[in-house]
């Protein structure tokens, strides 16, 4: 694959940025260093109101203690089929995932808790780390390629500076240990010989002081001077004698592989997808979206037309593991799936509305369409005439009276380019006898097709 620039690329174009303008939205650096604090920075700050509902450990540590000391992190079975079926429908497509859960700071700075503090000391940080490690293991089981990020940091004794002291993202040397475990992953695949590689390098370009809102936040609160941590700037690019750049066949390269994931690939500053790029000499397109949470890029990824047009390769899938899983999926699922199929043509549509205006609840397939046929594995589109709508609520209605009522995208930071997918429900036994959407979407309309799945799912799924 040729590419127009050297430096590695993610889909947001931010280019070259230099060290007077650095900054992102979960932190903020700066150039002087603050005066050090002595013992306890807040010793009362478990009883103060704050953003973070922050505790203070031990030589600085501080934690979330709504997210830090989670403790249970083995999911449901149907969370695990659901990820399994998402990931063999991505392999029917030609799309390895790899999924990368991260472990929480509760377990993995659990030396720096402070047993005096009695909201710390009714953790259980060994419960956590053996669920933690269950979870992973339960991932393995069900045929889902998992990075063990956990073993990494272990591997290379890097607990003690693979998160930051007041801040829950990782370091950039946690991200760059994170990148060497999902290579290790990557390159076992049994695709990765057939994935175009080129040569990248990583150098230092600067070091700041990083002090993030979390220390902002512990500042305002308690009047102390919080002690900025020492970060190195790294940037990754191609390197400028690339052979790869002189084959000149494009037959020959692959489509550049996709990162999803949270602020922790976001943020450019930790430098996770350029660190992934150096490790498996990969050209990676960097979908990942600050505040996104664990679903959401990679529904706008699976979403989008480009996709189902240039299918990725390969899609690394970084997934911090305090937020609800299993809700998530539950509600997502259904609608993943169905994007991995994706828009139906030819013998595959059942049925296809004509684009109508959404004012109020409105019926684009009714009864006399859908003929109370029984369709099998089935799934709806929603395709609308404009990007943007980020949601849409859908209801589909049964024979026997019940409707599947629900909304559709609406993740947090979701991007969509106009469609929408949903699998139909199979706990309803009886047939569908309508399918409607509700809102108002001024002069944009709406176009609803019946799908069956492909017959190439339908035949090596599972």
């Amino acid at each position: 694959m040729k590419t127009t620039s050297r430096k590695f690329h993610d889909r947001h174009d931010m280019g070259e940025m230099s060290l007077a303008i650095l900054g992102f939205a979960s932190a903020l650096f700066v150039v002087t260093a603050t005066p050090a604090f002595a013992g306890m920075v807040c010793p009362d700050i478990g009883n103060k109101k704050t953003a973070f509902n922050l505790a203070e450990g031990r030589d600085g540590v501080f934690f979330r203690t709504n997210t830090d000391f989670e403790e249970f992190f083995v999911r449901t079975s149907e969370t695990m089929v659901s990820l399994r079926a998402i990931s063999d429908a991505l392999r029917v497509k030609g799309t390895e995932l790899v999924f990368l859960p991260l472990p929480s700071r509760g377990i993995v700075q659990q030396s720096k808790l402070d047993d005096s503090d009695e909201i710390q000391s009714r953790y259980n940080a060994p419960v956590a780390e053996q669920e933690f490690r269950h979870y992973v293991a339960q991932l393995q089981k069900y045929g889902i390629t998992t990075v063990d990020v956990l073993k990494a940091i272990d591997d290379h004794q890097a607990r003690g500076n693979f998160f930051f002291a007041r801040d829950h993202h990782w370091t950039s040397t946690g991200a760059h240990l994170a990148a060497i475990a999902a290579a290790e992953t990557i390159k076992k695949l049994p695709e990765y010989p057939s994935l175009s590689t080129y040569n990248f390098e990583t150098k230092a370009i600067g070091s700041l002081d990083y002090i993030a809102p979390m220390g902002h936040e512990i500042q305002a609160l308690c009047g102390n001077a919080v002690e900025p941590e020492k970060e190195t700037v790294w940037q990754t690019t191609r390197s400028a004698d690339d052979a790869s750049d002189l084959l000149g066949n494009a037959a020959e390269t692959s489509e550049p592989v996709a990162l999803v994931g949270s602020s922790f690939s976001a943020t450019p500053e930790f430098n996770f997808a350029g660190f992934l790029a150096q490790e498996t000499g990969l050209d990676f397109t960097n979908y990942a979206e600050n505040g996104a949470q664990f679903i959401s890029s990679l529904a706008t990824l699976l979403f989008s037309k480009s996709f189902h047009e240039k299918p990725t390769p390969l899609i690394v899938w970084e997934a911090p593991s305090y937020y609800a899983v299993d809700q998530t999926m539950f509600q997502a699922s259904r609608q993943l799936l169905a994007a991995v199929y994706g828009s139906c043509e030819g013998k595959d549509t059942i049925e296809s509305s004509r684009p109508k205006k959404i004012a109020g609840e409105t019926v684009l397939l009714g009864a006399e369409d859908l003929k109370a046929d029984h369709y099998g594995d089935a799934y709806l589109e929603f395709a609308a005439s404009q990007a943007g709508l980020n949601q849409m609520t859908v209801t589909v209605r049964y024979r026997d009276g019940d409707e599947d009522t629900l909304t559709l995208g609406g993740f947090p930071r979701f991007v969509d380019d106009g469609t929408f997918y949903l699998m139909l429900n199979d706990e309803f036994p009886t047939p569908i006898t309508g399918v409607s959407v509700n809102g108002n979407f001024g002069d944009v309309t709406v176009t609803a097709r019946l799908c069956r799945v492909p017959d190439q799912f339908v035949k090596k799924q599972g």
